[in-house]
């Protein structure tokens, strides 16, 4: 399991950064257009990509399939029937599960 993402110095992130601490079995983790939710996700897939990042885990890493717009890109090479993306406007966050780092 991923215990903390350290990030700066690459794409929306600044030499100041970001740490995602005190990470659980499942996060979610979310923000506008441009906030850096993407990168996460690249750096996820291929941390050895982005030497201004860093993976803690607690145990021993595992291999992580990220589902994002690169994966959609490089496997769907046509548009499918029922490949959809559901909407979170109206959801509300269960504070009680949901560790935010920035506001």
């Amino acid at each position: 399991m991923i215990k903390k993402i350290v990030i700066h110095d690459v794409a929306s992130y600044d030499h100041e950064g970001v740490i995602f601490d005190n990470l659980s079995k499942v996060n979610f983790i979310y923000g506008g257009n441009g906030t850096g939710k993407t990168t996460i996700s690249r750096i996820l897939e291929h941390p050895e990509n982005h030497p201004n990042s860093r993976l803690v885990w607690d145990g021993k890493p595992v291999n992580i399939l990220v589902y994002n717009q690169d994966f959609k890109q490089r496997s769907l090479r046509e548009t499918m029937p029922g490949v959809f993306t559901i909407g979170l406007q109206n959801y509300k966050k269960p504070r009680k599960y949901i560790h935010s780092t920035k506001e």
